[in-house]
């Protein structure tokens, strides 16, 4: 395995330890909601949850740094890096409120008023919020990332890297099948907007941008993976579907003519 590959790899498995403990974290604090007082819980929540995210956006900014720096130097890239920061202020007051909210009290009780019991539309607005916290703290490796590259002469632009091959979605396999993303097409890494690249991924999305700084850096093994995938679809959708163990149209087209395609 390429030691860019290998270190992608090893900074995707720290970011991820750091969301997940987080969230372990912050199921512990859901814990204090109260159908009897759900408004005055749910700001109690919101409340203790804050730190714990401010910490682990820290904590994923400071990694992202870190292996941006490791990345540089195992790339052989000429020169030391630019002067910079990694972003760890990234929880402003009143954020986890305005993001988090819309899906708590009343997420919960349009639950309840459909038919679920309390426990089963709190654990319903617990994915959502799940997703949305995990995003809140990778914000800070993608956010530190795409101000980094977006600062460096000598790094060419991004190629999007999914945490774990086998737990890839369709939609971010085919997008890391596509390889990089350079600098001077790009405006979503341009440095009038570095922290674009931060915003461009869905709830629950454990992807990383790894930076590149040579033109011919390979794929990730899932973007590997998936280019192969979407060369013999040609289509997002029936990618899906075999991800899915569903039909798809090759298989009928294979099955039409005998099997020989």
């Amino acid at each position: 395995m390429p030691v860019p590959t290998a270190l992608t790899e090893a900074f995707s498995t720290v970011s991820g330890g750091i969301v997940s403990g987080a969230l372990r974290q912050i199921l512990a604090v859901w814990g204090v909601l109260d159908i009897q007082n759900l408004e005055a819980s749910f700001a109690e929540y919101l409340t203790l949850s804050e730190p714990i995210i401010r910490e682990a956006k820290h904590n994923s900014a400071r990694a992202a740094s870190g292996y941006y720096d490791m990345l540089r130097v195992a790339e052989a890239v000429p020169g030391p890096p630019p002067a910079s920061k990694f972003l760890a202020d990234l929880v402003a007051s009143g954020e986890l409120e305005m993001t988090l909210g819309p899906i708590g009290p009343a997420a919960i009780r349009k639950g309840i008023e459909a038919g679920m019991t309390f426990e089963q539309s709190a654990a319903a607005a617990w994915v959502k919020q799940s997703g949305q916290l995990a995003k809140h703290v990778q914000a800070g490796s993608r956010n530190t990332l795409a101000q980094r590259i977006a600062g460096d002469e000598r790094a060419l632009g991004f190629q999007r890297a999914p945490h774990k091959d086998g737990k890839c979605c369709a939609f971010c396999g085919v997008v890391a099948s596509r390889g990089a993303v350079y600098k001077d097409r790009a405006t979503s890494i341009a440095s009038s907007n570095p922290n674009r690249l931060g915003k461009d991924y869905h709830d629950h999305c454990r992807c990383t941008p790894q930076p590149i700084f040579r033109r011919d850096t390979p794929l990730s093994p899932a973007g590997e993976r998936f280019a192969a995938l979407y060369e013999k679809h040609k289509s997002l959708n029936e990618v899906r579907r075999e991800l899915d163990g569903r039909e798809t149209a090759f298989d009928r087209k294979a099955k039409a003519s005998g099997g020989d395609d």
